[in-house]
Parts: structure tokens; sequence; C-alpha cells
């Protein structure tokens, strides 16, 4: 109900005592108000993409000597929740992630998943989730949507914190250096000529997206201990780095490679990069309409747009 929501919205804010009590005033049992304290002061990373289910102990109290846990909390994870965590899983950013069950956001148009993005483990920078009837709630047709907020203010002060905010010639410099492109640099197309090389192509396609979007640090940056975001050479090509690109891929359910090539065209790429399989892609310049007679291996990708591009 919301006043259950409304409740564990306030979990990490009140004591373990004031909780229970509020719990219990909502006709919750003295068991469940166990297995709800302990669901919701844990927080668990996302290390197993494929998981199912999760145990928790419980009761679970705050301070330095809580009782032995008397029984485990069962949870069953949906087949959409799975997937989000494959999708994590994906563009490398499971690693980043941790399951808050505590996390509520407090707004009842939430259908699904909430998140918040923090810094130093306490600050919220962000924070958004799924409304898959929000749109519909306004007339509109029956849209499954997700979205967020952020605070540019407390992101300023994170970085300001962290020293990575540049300050005077250094952000002039930052400023005055390109920005990125608007027109995609590359568009990520699936093929492959055996069902094997389907199914891996396809599956190649987030995590190359993800790849090409994050650039590669190059090593003289990294072997700088005194190392600062701006820097210019951090994706220095002469140093085995590549710049961070406008990758983009379909969205659309075909498997017709010459439709998502028209995609390609239509959202104006400059190249497409066609996945072959696992390790290797094949580059069409779609400004000249010029396909690559040999392969690309995807771990030289980066390096090898950025140079054709000149960026």
């Amino acid at each position: 109900t919301d006043a259950v929501v409304a409740l564990i919205d306030t979990r990490r804010k009140v004591r373990p005592e004031e909780f229970a009590a509020k719990a219990k005033s909502l006709g919750i049992s003295d068991r469940n108000v166990s297995a709800l304290l302990a669901i919701t002061w844990c927080s668990f990373p996302i290390d197993e993409p494929q998981c199912e289910s999760l145990m928790v102990p419980f009761p679970a109290q705050d301070g330095p000597n809580p009782p032995e846990p008397i029984g485990l909390v069962g949870m069953e994870f949906e087949q959409a929740d799975i997937c989000l965590f494959e999708e994590l899983a994906h563009v490398d950013a499971i690693d980043w992630c941790d399951l808050d069950f505590s996390v509520v956001r407090g707004l009842a148009y939430y259908t699904d998943t909430v998140f918040e993005v923090l810094a130093d483990g306490e600050r919220a920078i962000a924070g958004g989730g799924r409304y898959d009837n929000l749109i519909e709630l306004f007339g509109g047709p029956a849209t499954p949507a997700v979205g967020f907020g952020m605070g540019d203010v407390v992101l300023s002060l994170v970085l300001q914190d962290r020293g990575l905010l540049p300050e005077g010639d250094a952000l002039m410099d930052a400023l005055s250096r390109p920005s990125a492109s608007y027109r995609p640099d590359v568009f990520v197309i699936p093929a492959g000529q055996s069902p094997e090389e389907q199914e891996a192509a396809a599956k190649a396609v987030r995590p190359l997206v993800a790849k090409l979007r994050r650039g590669v640090e190059s090593k003289a940056y990294q072997d700088n201990e005194k190392r600062k975001p701006w820097d210019a050479d951090r994706y220095a090509l002469a140093s085995n780095g590549a710049p961070p690109l406008h990758a983009r891929s379909s969205n659309k359910a075909t498997k017709n490679i010459g439709k998502l090539l028209q995609d390609a065209a239509g959202q104006k790429a400059k190249l497409a990069v066609i996945v072959e399989n696992a390790e290797e892609v094949t580059i069409k310049d779609l400004r000249t309409n010029q396909q690559d007679a040999t392969r690309t291996k995807i771990a030289e990708l980066g390096r090898v747009v950025a140079e054709r591009l000149g960026v």
C-alpha cells in the first residue's frame, strides 16, 4: 500500500524502534516487521546477473552487537529484473550498482524499478525510475517510460570536493575543445553468417556501443599520478587511447541488414559498424557508401574509427 511505501521511504531516517512501531500500527505482524527491517537495511552488490533469488537473514538490528538471525527472508526476482541485471552487465555498469530495497523514491507514479545515483555512498546526485502509466494519466497513449532528475549544484559540489572541477586556464581549455557531435559517429549493426555468429553479434552490440561511448584512456594518462579528467592527453591516440564517440544502435527487432543500414543512414551516421561475430566487425563509410574489404578487431575499433574520422 501507499502507507507501507511511505514508511519504507523513511527507513534510513528513523531509528529501528520507531520504524517497527509505525509498521505495527499499519497492521504488519512482528515477524514481517523483522523481515522488513532486514530487507530494507541491507544493500547487495549485483555480482551474479543470472541470480533468480536472494536470501536475507533476519532480524537485522542496528548497533555493534545485532542478535543472531532466526530465519531467512526469500525474494524471487521476476524475469524483468534478471534482464535488467544482464543489461547492466552488458554495459559494464554492474560493478557500480547495488540492490537497495529501502529506495522507494516515495512517489506514487513509479511503477517498477527506481534508482538513485550516489557519490561517496551517501550524497544523492540523481534519482528516478520507471513510470509506465504516467503519460496515460495525462491523456496520452500507454507508453513505457523511465526518467530521472539531477541536481547540478550537488554534482558541482561533489566534483569540487574531489578536485575534479577545472578552474582558470584549465577550465578555458576544456571549454574550448570541440564538443561531441550531434551526428552519430558510428551506428552499430549486428550481422553474422551462421546462427551462432548472429547470436554472438547480437549480444556484442550493447557492450560495444557502451565501450565506444566511454572511450579508452591513454597509457600516458593512466601512468600520470596527478592526472585530471580534463587533461588533453586523456584519450590520446598516440598513446594507445581512443576518444569517446557518439555511438548508437537500433532498437528495432528486424535482423535485415539492409533495413538497419537505412536506419543508420536516416540518422545521418558517419560510419556503420557491422558486427560479424564476438571479435570482428566490418566498417562501412555511409558518407561515401564504401565498405571495407577486411574486418577490424573489436579491440582496435575505437582507435580505428577515431583515426578515420579525425577526432
